[in-house]
């Protein structure tokens, strides 16, 4: 009785599962760099730098960490296991990135509060851009925390924690260009802090305050003051009372939101 014929391997099949079982560690550095250039930092943080060590070490190129965006901390909060706080989060950051010092731009959620910020300007001092909501901070941290910086260009903060010393802090950076006043709801803010305002940020290119309202003199002020001014959004504020050649002054803004 002759032996059965040899079966003949299905070379289709075993290309197709050859490739199916290649491993994802396997894929180039410069593809894995354009596939994490669509994901966010914390994207990389919590979920790419674990699935294996090339995929670790492409997540930390710098290119990626130019704007750390921790505003959303709910979000970042419920994807990560174990209970940690905002504080060991980004000490955790910090370590993971390749270079600090290109980080230019930090926004922190509400839930970060003066010593955090002061971990930040530690860990960060040549950072850029900052943006720090907490409403409720300890306005003295807040001053420590601007003078460990020493290139900053701009600023989004609570108007709460606007003040004559956080301005005065805010005057010693050359470049010091944009700030932005945040508020939960319509607020006033004094003639006496739009006056040390006027004086003290004399470079100021953009200034953002909706819903803060201001005596008619500090618009004048700001008008008349801030020469370098080219965007102003002053929405909320009742204007009527304001001369029309003053009104003719703000032509020159590039912007104006009133």
């Amino acid at each position: 009785m002759s032996s059965p014929a040899p079966i003949e391997p299905d070379r289709t099949t075993t290309a197709a599962s050859s490739r199916v079982s290649r491993r994802w560690s396997d894929l180039s550095y410069d593809l894995l760099l354009s596939i994490f250039s669509r994901l966010s930092g914390v994207d990389l943080i919590v979920g790419v730098c674990t699935v294996c060590s090339p995929w670790r070490a492409a997540a930390r190129h710098p290119q990626f960490w130019r704007i750390l965006d921790l505003s959303d901390w709910d979000s970042i909060a419920a994807r990560i296991r174990d209970s940690v706080t905002f504080d060991e989060f980004f000490r955790h950051v910090i370590a993971f990135v390749s270079d600090t010092e290109l980080i230019e731009r930090v926004c922190l959620p509400s839930v970060a509060n003066g010593q955090d910020l002061i971990l930040v300007a530690s860990s960060l001092p040549e950072l850029s851009y900052l943006s720090f909501p907490n409403p409720h901070a300890n306005q003295a941290e807040v001053c420590i925390a601007l003078r460990k910086f020493s290139y900053l260009q701009g600023l989004t903060i609570n108007v709460s924690l606007i003040s004559t010393d956080t301005l005065s802090c805010l005057e010693k950076f050359p470049a010091f260009s944009e700030l932005k006043l945040l508020s939960e709801e319509e607020s006033s803010l004094k003639i006496i802090i739009v006056a040390h305002m006027y004086m003290c940020l004399q470079r100021l290119r953009k200034l953002e305050m909706p819903n803060v309202i201001i005596p008619t003199i500090a618009f004048v002020w700001l008008i008349e003051g801030l020469e370098k001014l080219e965007y102003l959004d002053i929405s909320g504020n009742d204007l009527l009372g304001v001369e029309k050649e003053v009104m003719e002054k703000t032509k020159r803004l590039k912007v104006f939101i009133c």
